[in-house]
């Protein structure tokens, strides 16, 4: 269960940070005349950018267990998420007007560029500037402040308060947003369903206790990615990657009967399969034991178990790259391209 309490943590860790920096900062200011990221935000995202480099460090010098390499994930993943929040927005403002920097590019504007603002959930908001959006996200300190400054400033210029849009799926740049939501939101939702099963059912694994000895004779084998099927007389049994496989098969190939515990056959359309967990060679002694079977499934779960999980956090990542991208659609003209056809733009 610790391995399965690791993945979880690993997995809701950033959305569990998230709210809970976005609800301590509710309408609080943390600064003045400027909209940022909460100065918690650096601190985190720095923070968990130099254990990430002292846990790769450590992994280099030293062999770790896959604890230690799901903490360095989690804490890369966090690093990413923080580092991006502090420096995705910055807005100064004062009387003259504001300057909005995202990453690396600023501009400056006048009240007056302000076309409209879109009012989203939990505290955040779209400001239509000259045509183009900035979005102030509920996580960002000042924006209340911010946003009841520009009203004011912008009245004082245009004798009217700014316009106010109505909140739409993907901003409005998409004809039909419901059938793209659904189109791009699918194949994560199912992943996370099969990783959910997936951890479920291959992490807890055990040695069956209805093993049965037969002397068997192998008269081929067939090696597949994850396992080899060995044919015998009595039907076909798997052989999981035990440490000495290659030794095994080799003992096999010399057609000398061995006893193999394995589970009780299974009746298939086509065959009777069954699993070998231990075998004896003709003299009693022992070629592969319970125990290496069970570290074998126990290793093979493990790396399953992993690249399961790994494709569903790709795949949510996508998910919303595509989502941020598509509601950006004109400061991303080239990349909402790459994701949807031209005729499904508004």
């Amino acid at each position: 269960m610790g391995f399965i309490s690791i993945i979880v943590t690993t997995l809701i860790v950033p959305v569990v940070v998230r709210l809970l920096i976005a609800t301590l900062n509710k309408d609080m200011n943390a600064y003045a005349n400027k909209v940022a990221a909460p100065p918690a935000c650096p601190v985190i995202g720095w923070g968990c950018y130099a254990l990430t480099a002292i846990l790769l460090v450590v992994q280099l010098v030293k062999e770790t267990g896959m604890a230690v390499r799901l903490i360095t994930i989690a804490a890369a993943v966090l690093a990413v998420l923080f580092l991006t929040i502090t420096y995705s927005l910055k807005i100064e403002y004062d009387k003259k007007g504001f300057t909005v920097r995202k990453f690396f590019i600023k501009k400056q504007y006048k009240y007056e560029d302000i076309d409209s603002v879109i009012i989203k959930s939990l505290n955040g908001y779209t400001i239509r500037i000259n045509g183009r959006k900035t979005m102030v996200d509920s996580i960002m300190s000042g924006k209340t402040d911010f946003l009841y400054f520009a009203d004011k400033q912008f009245t004082a210029h245009t004798g009217f308060s700014i316009p106010v849009e109505e909140p739409r799926l993907f901003n409005g740049n998409i004809i039909n947003p419901y059938e793209m939501l659904f189109a791009i939101l699918i194949l994560p939702i199912i992943m996370t369903g099969f990783t959910i099963f997936i951890i479920t059912n291959c992490i807890e694994s055990e040695i069956p206790t209805s093993l049965e000895p037969h002397e068997l004779v192998v008269t081929s084998t067939r090696r597949e990615p994850f396992k080899t099927w060995l044919e015998t007389q009595d039907g076909s049994i798997v052989l999981l990657d035990v440490p000495n496989k290659d030794d095994v098969l080799n003992e096999l190939s010399q057609g000398k009967a061995m006893t193999m515990y394995i589970e009780p056959w299974t009746e298939t359309k086509t065959k009777t399969i069954s699993n070998v967990w231990a075998m004896t060679d003709e003299n009693g002694e022992s070629i592969f034991t319970l125990e290496d079977t069970y570290e074998a499934l126990i290793k093979f779960n493990r790396n399953t178990t992993l690249l399961v999980v790994a494709l569903a956090i790709l795949l949510w990542i996508l998910f919303f790259f595509a989502y941020y991208i598509m509601s950006h659609a004109d400061e991303h003209p080239i990349l909402v391209k790459l994701i949807v056809k031209k005729d499904s733009l508004a």
